[in-house]
């Protein structure tokens, strides 16, 4: 492996946006891919014992692992990658083929099955988790066919209804887009690009109204780490969303 990588601008000409600016938001891309989803236990809070202080836990360490995990992982594919940063700027997989060279085919066909598993079940949780959301909006009468969607047959005692629909809905979309090269791309930084936005949209909202919220004593808090948390959310967020929106090269 190169340590060089670390600091190395890659494939891409040392000079103009790209002298510093465009490598920094070309790795915020990375931070935005990773950081994302640990929100999906909110959805499931009616299901957990204790959850005032059991989903807000399992916020804040879904989004230390996975910042852990994902730098660990980064540093050791870019010292990886060797000196062959040039080469694998055309590759369709650059990752698998920093790990088939370094540890052979049978450990990069191994972590391609990993990859297939967590993406199968990144589904599933995405799947339940929106499942849950379509039933809480059905029960509260905010979806058309409330009333379907918002049943709980005993024999499965689940929103089954919610279920089908949110897994149906996902197989039409994939149906659809199947046959477009370009799909996958879009939709994953579609998939980044909306949390984004929905994030930004609850952190203002909690600025706007934290001082009319009264704590209750079994509620969560952050304590003195509250501001700084908030104004690093924020921080996070306007660098997210700028990287998202503001570069043609990243659209």
């Amino acid at each position: 492996g190169d340590w060089g990588n670390l600091g190395s601008y890659g494939a891409a000409p040392a000079s103009g946006y790209f002298s510093f600016l465009g490598p920094f938001m070309l790795s915020a891309l990375l931070g935005a891919f990773t950081l994302v989803g640990w929100e999906s236990a909110a959805n499931l809070a009616e299901e957990t014992h204790n959850p005032k202080q059991v989903v807000p836990r399992a916020m804040v360490r879904a989004i230390l692992l996975s910042g852990a995990i994902g730098m660990l992982f980064l540093i050791v594919i870019t010292v990886g990658a060797g000196d062959r940063v040039a080469a694998l700027t055309d590759s369709s997989a650059p990752v698998a083929d920093i790990i088939e060279s370094t540890l052979g085919h049978v450990a990069a066909s191994a972590m391609l099955v990993v990859v297939c598993v967590a993406i199968f079940a990144c589904g599933l949780v995405i799947m339940v988790s929106n499942s849950r959301l379509v039933h809480a909006m059905a029960r509260d009468g905010r979806l058309p066919f409330s009333g379907v969607l918002s049943r709980v047959p005993r024999p499965t005692g689940g929103p089954t209804w919610a279920t089908a629909t949110v897994a149906a809905s996902s197989v039409a979309i994939v149906a659809v887009f199947g046959t477009n090269p370009d799909a996958l791309p879009q939709l994953l930084s579609a998939g980044t690009l909306m949390p984004a936005i929905l994030y930004a949209g609850t952190v203002a909202l909690f600025i706007a109204t934290r001082r009319k919220y009264t704590p209750r004593e079994d509620d969560f808090r952050l304590g003195k780490w509250e501001k700084p948390v908030v104004a690093g959310a924020v921080l996070w967020l306007v660098v997210e969303l700028c990287v998202f929106t503001i570069p043609d090269d990243f659209r």
